[in-house]
């Protein structure tokens, strides 16, 4: 039994140290998990606090505007209401009445723009882009601030798949559908559903603006106030009244404008001021980016062009050979100029804004287009967003506008070649 005994003993021993060992990768395991979910708790603090600062930096003036707008409708809410409607009559309540009802609607469009917002890009999809519409977006290389093309692409900032027709929000960290900008009274992207409820809030917030500056003359004439911190404070509502009055309708006027004139067939419609607004075009960033085409790329190529035609005319070349060769190239030069410039003025409207690629023809049409529906009393109704039309593709496009900027593409792309070349 005894060399048995032996004979087992360093089997034993063996199993005893593989024991150990596991058990201590087992520790170790363990202490390494406990080290990374304690580490994890301290970044987590350090991570919201980072998180906080960067919601604040990208959303601190929509907090600002919309602290102001709410504030001061709840101020003037309580002043009117205590102050300027009085004394008491059938003349009065019916004033109170109309205000309150068009504050209400007020609120319930702004609301809507926030509810409904621009419309946001789906998990999957695919952009349906015309031919026509196709070839003009060529340009779309050329804009070296945000190049563009025909093809759905991709956001790194949203890592989610990008359509033709949206655009990246730095400040909502998100890519909407027809992004015409972000209004910073509502916190939210004015884009394809809410462009309809933007307008009709702007629409009853002029109208409750003109409602209150009839109450406050009423005010004045019936029952002045009495007292100086009462005339202070009268003096302070009726400036503060006509200070958004003013903006309001210039807000107004702009935006409706801007809706016809960037849809409409024919920019004479609008005043001098206005003209430099374009035509043709669904929102002001796709506008924005096709301007850049010609301000940023077309405009410093032509300069540059025109500073290298005259290095060669000024150079003084002795050789024949090289003479003949410098002038053949200045004709080169001067003919391709010509071809840019033709393109580029067939690019401009008469009274010299850009043509767009989209159409709808008349003004009512062009509302029609962001409404979503025909003209009509449900129009001015609150809370509903645009019920109708593709985000994926335009309703209407100007082929021969389509033409003149795929020409200008090719032209551009003529002149790369040539820089090659050289």
């Amino acid at each position: 039994m005894e060399p048995a005994r032996r004979k087992l003993a360093p089997q034993s021993r063996q199993a005893e140290e593989a024991s150990g060992e596991a058990c201590g990768e087992d520790v170790r395991d363990r202490s390494t998990d406990t080290l990374d979910a304690t580490s994890k708790a301290r970044r987590a603090p350090l991570a919201a606090v980072a998180a906080a600062r960067s919601l604040v930096k990208r959303r601190g003036n929509d907090l600002m505007w919309i602290s102001v707008v709410l504030g001061s409708e709840m101020l003037g809410y309580v002043y009117v209401t205590s102050e300027l409607l009085q004394p008491d009559g059938v003349q009065v309540r019916w004033a109170s009445l109309l205000c309150q009802a068009l504050l209400a609607l007020m609120m319930a469009s702004w609301a809507g723009v926030k509810y409904h917002g621009p419309g946001m890009v789906p998990p999957s999809g695919a952009s349906k882009v015309p031919d026509a519409v196709a070839r003009a977006l060529k340009a779309g290389k050329f804009c070296e601030s945000h190049p563009f093309d025909a093809r759905d692409s991709w956001c790194p900032k949203c890592d989610h798949w990008k359509p033709v027709w949206a655009h990246h929000c730095s400040v909502c960290n998100r890519c909407s559908m027809w992004m015409d900008h972000h209004c910073h009274f509502t916190g939210e992207c004015i884009g394809f559903r809410n462009f309809r409820c933007f307008l009709v809030w702007l629409f009853y917030t002029l109208m409750l603006l003109l409602a209150l500056v009839t109450v406050a003359i009423r005010a004045l004439i019936v029952c002045p106030p009495a007292g100086n911190w009462a005339w202070a404070r009268f003096a302070a509502f009726v400036a503060f009244m006509l200070m958004f009055l003013q903006h309001a309708v210039s807000y107004f006027m702009y935006s409706v404008r801007k809706v016809i004139q960037l849809l409409a067939a024919s920019a004479t419609i609008a005043p001098a001021q206005y003209s430099w607004r374009i035509t043709g075009w669904h929102s002001m960033v796709t506008w924005e980016k096709f301007r850049a085409v010609v301000i940023e790329y077309t405009d410093q190529a032509m300069s540059r062009i025109k500073s290298q035609q005259r290095i060669i005319s000024h150079a003084q070349l002795t050789d024949p050979q090289a003479f003949l060769e410098a002038r053949a190239a200045n004709g080169a030069l001067h003919v391709y100029i010509q071809e840019l410039q033709r393109c580029r003025d067939r690019l401009l409207n008469a009274d010299g804004t850009l043509r767009g690629l989209f159409s709808a023809g008349d003004p009512v049409s062009s509302l029609s287009a962001i409404f979503g529906e025909p003209l009509s009393w449900r129009w001015i109704l609150p809370l509903r967003p645009r019920m109708s039309g593709d985000p994926f593709t335009p309703g209407s496009y100007d082929e021969d506008a389509c033409a003149a900027w795929e020409a200008l593409a090719d032209c551009l792309e003529d002149g790369e070649v040539r820089r090659s070349h050289d």
